[in-house]
């Protein structure tokens, strides 16, 4: 019987044959807000997802979304491992969701390599009407998913995930709250250069720090090597004014993502010039790093606005 943190292996039971598989996904519990996730493995039973805030026993809806199409269904959180991930149980699956499903493979063939298989999970998740003709097609139903699904069915390197994550904090679908970018838009320049407090830093510099390595990292090669942290240096940048430095913002922004996609997976264990870690570290800090310093901006944001009601 599988437990907690020891699920059974794959051969006990053809029910529990899983493959590997990526794609992005979206779950809906019952009276919580959606949460956006990562799909590892896939049966025809269940999936294992990414690390998600949900106990045992929560009943959720799924939603995976593979190009253009999307597969759906009820299911239950059946384990969930904390700062790992947690399995899924569908049920309640809507017959035109299972004319694809694939046939099981025989466990001699769990061993083929997971690109192998892409075709046959595929044909898991789509619903089989082209995405122009049919009712139930994505894109009639739920046309913004048919226009943010970056999803295809080739494996996702470690580029693209931390892209994704970038993508997540910086501009649109963090899961626990609004994005970098959904703050920033309510932010009038006098509320951004208003210090919380006596000698701390306000919104406007939180924002230009963030730009500052944003460029740094962007910019960092065998050439250019990464500068070192600084603070007195780093916190006395002059000033720049609100709307340009927004503006300069979401330029660098776009050109962190850029690099990040097309970052060679190859090259991510290579040494950082000018540091003793590896682009890996880099880049993974990179978005921890505007994670916490958009957390201060949110904080200092609602604390600035609650003075002035």
């Amino acid at each position: 019987m599988a437990t907690l943190g020891k699920i059974a292996p794959m051969d006990e039971q053809p029910r529990l044959i899983r493959w590997p598989f990526e794609a992005r996904a979206e779950l809906h519990p019952e009276n919580a807000g959606r949460i956006l996730t990562q799909v590892k493995e896939l049966s025809l039973h269940g999936c294992y997802l990414e690390f998600s805030p949900l106990q045992k026993g929560t009943h959720v809806l799924v939603k995976i979304f593979v190009g253009s199409d999307f597969f759906e269904a009820n299911a239950t959180v059946i384990f969930s491992q904390p700062n790992m991930g947690l399995g899924l149980a569908f049920r309640g699956i809507k017959p035109y969701f299972h004319r694809g499903s694939p046939k099981m493979a025989h466990p001699s063939q769990q061993t083929q390599q997971a690109s192998a298989l892409k075709p046959e999970l595929a044909s898991v998740m789509r619903p089989l009407f082209p995405l122009d003709h049919s009712p139930r097609s994505p894109g009639k139903l739920f046309p913004r998913y048919a226009e943010t699904s970056r999803v295809s069915l080739k494996p996702m390197n470690q580029t693209q995930r931390i892209a994704d994550a970038y993508r997540a904090v910086t501009l649109r679908d963090a899961w626990y709250g609004p994005p970098l970018a959904g703050l920033l838009a309510q932010i009038s320049p006098e509320l951004a250069t208003t210090p919380p407090t006596p000698g701390a830093p306000s919104i406007s510099a939180l924002l230009q720090h963030l730009l500052l390595w944003n460029e740094r990292a962007r910019r960092t090669s065998e050439t250019h090597p990464l500068p070192r942290w600084d603070p007195e240096k780093d916190w006395a940048e002059p000033a720049i004014p609100w709307n340009e430095l927004v503006a300069r913002w979401n330029q660098s922004r776009d050109l962190m993502e850029a690099r990040l996609r097309n970052f060679p997976v190859e090259d991510l264990a290579k040494q950082v010039p000018g540091r003793d870690y590896p682009y890996e570290v880099l880049f993974e800090g990179m978005v921890q790093h505007t994670v916490w310093h958009a957390g201060q901006i949110a904080m200092i944001s609602s604390m600035l606005r609650s003075r002035s009601t």
